[in-house]
């Protein structure tokens, strides 16, 4: 039993972190080696149509990510990977671990936006810990010891996004990004995640672009079934009183894993609008993907449509910077955006920040039972990422009543970057983005409280019944 309790914990961490990183798009690292000219790399690349391969490992020979995007863009469909076996990892040199280091610590100072945060909340200024940590790093003996520092550096980062990945996380995410390669980001990262020193370290064998969204269901379906046995369905309902019908969603799932979730919610549909209220369920659900109840979930649902904007602050680190080149975000230079219009908390903590985004977010009916009862959201410390996203939608269009404890924050936010250190092959993601509600509240430090606070689920439910005219039994 305890060791079903480790796993249903570390599955949980894979689940917050592989559905943040739906969300963005990666970043390529500028300054690794240039063996080969890239002009030679690209017109290699050019001699194949749909047989075309690559070594992963060839991402370390363009200059920069516009040299990745001009040989992405010569792509006609997803070349064959060349994925040689995993072999030992060599041990490390005292010179490769702080090197290891300090190319994550400019990372994390370039691009990392909860510095100011962690000052306020926690009492220190991670950047200036700077050579306390490089003391650290000089003193480990062994790639054990460099390992247990570098995850010791990592948790001072005081996010859930933040992490250096373990094996399942690398399975996980690689499978997820094999089914978005039409993502010219979203596929530098998986390449990143198929190079040789990161598949040493992790033993892995590396994996294909996929054919079918069936080809990479089993991974995560045997994880899933591991972690919470066939019986746990993602979506539940659960009939809570002939007035009041119950929704539990476990995770945010992305759209090649809806299957089995359509056949649940139209079971809902059918019965839903003889209740006078739905309870949404979320506690304790790390995230995922919004596509899933911004297109999946409530347009099935509202009689109306809902919308509020979000403010996004990011960094000039490069890896924001690649982010950012999608053309779906209109980003703005800080200096010419109006902050004082936005009533913004912690303002102060723009000043490191150079560009900004305007998120705006329209959930409209779609096929929809145009539901028009009274809507409950059930919410706690666990609710984080995309499931935190939607609560603060909830709260800030008054779509529905939030019931619970205060969430865990950071659903604000286009997702996680993933890199890795170049020597010993560790893979290492953190959050993007400053990100705040629209109405000024900074996601990651307030959180989004409940409009009801209670202890527990059963006074949340007693709550919500009287709220309905319920009497108490």
């Amino acid at each position: 039993m305890k060791k079903l309790t480790k796993f249903i914990l570390i599955l949980f961490s894979i689940f917050i972190l592989n559905g943040c990183i739906q969300r963005r798009y990666n970043a390529l690292e500028n300054n690794r080696n240039k063996d080969l000219q890239l002009k030679d790399l690209v017109k290699n690349t050019n001699e194949y149509d749909e047989n075309t391969q690559f070594f992963p490992d060839d991402v370390k020979q363009f200059h920069n990510y516009k040299d990745y995007f001009a040989w992405y863009d010569t792509l006609k469909s997803p070349p064959l990977l060349t994925l040689p076996a995993p072999e030992k990892p060599k041990k490390l040199t005292k010179e490769q671990m702080i090197e290891d280091y300090e190319y994550f610590f400019k990372i994390i100072k370039e691009n990392y936006p909860f510095i100011s945060i962690i000052n306020r909340e926690y009492g220190y200024n991670f950047i200036d810990n700077h050579d306390k940590y490089l003391s650290m790093i000089k003193s480990c003996k062994n790639d054990e010891d460099f390992y247990s520092v570098i995850v010791n550096i990592v948790s001072d980062l005081k996010s859930q996004h933040a992490i250096i990945a373990d094996q399942d996380y690398l399975k996980v995410n690689l499978d997820h990004f094999s089914h978005y390669w039409q993502k010219r980001s979203m596929f530098l990262e998986f390449l990143y995640m198929n190079t040789q020193t990161v598949r040493n370290r992790y033993n892995l064998e590396g994996e294909q672009i996929a054919t079918s969204s069936s080809s990479s269901d089993n991974l995560r379906f045997m994880l899933t079934e591991n972690a919470k046995s066939s019986t746990i369905k993602n979506l539940e309902i659960k009939e809570i009183s002939e007035n009041i019908l119950q929704l539990r969603i476990n995770e945010m799932l992305p759209d090649y894993k809806w299957d089995d979730d359509k056949q649940t919610l139209n079971k809902l549909l059918r019965i839903l609008p003889k209740y006078k209220a739905l309870v949404i369920d979320i506690r304790g659900n790390g995230g995922g993907n919004i596509d899933y109840w911004q297109e999946f979930l409530l347009p099935r649902i509202i009689s109306k449509s809902y919308s509020t904007k979000n403010y996004m602050f990011f960094k000039g680190g490069d890896r924001n910077k690649i982010i950012l080149e999608d053309p779906e975000f209109e980003k703005k230079r800080v200096s010419d955006v109006d902050i004082n219009s936005m009533n913004l908390d912690y303002v102060k903590d723009l000043n490191d920040f150079e560009y900004f985004v305007e998120n705006k977010i329209k959930v409209t009916p779609d096929n929809s039972i145009n539901y028009s009862g009274n809507i409950y959201l059930l919410v706690d410390d666990g609710v984080y990422s995309a499931a935190e996203s939607l609560a603060s939608f909830c709260k800030n269009t008054k779509l529905a009543t939030l019931v619970g404890q205060t969430t865990g924050g950071d659903g604000v936010t286009i997702g996680v970057i993933n890199d890795y250190l170049p020597n010993s092959g560790y893979v290492f993601s953190f959050t993007n983005a400053l990100g705040y509600a629209q109405d000024g509240s900074l996601n990651e430090e307030e959180k989004t409280k409940p409009d009801i606070e209670t202890a527990n689920y059963n006074t949340s439910i007693e709550i919500i019944k009287k709220n309905e005219g319920e009497n108490d039994e």
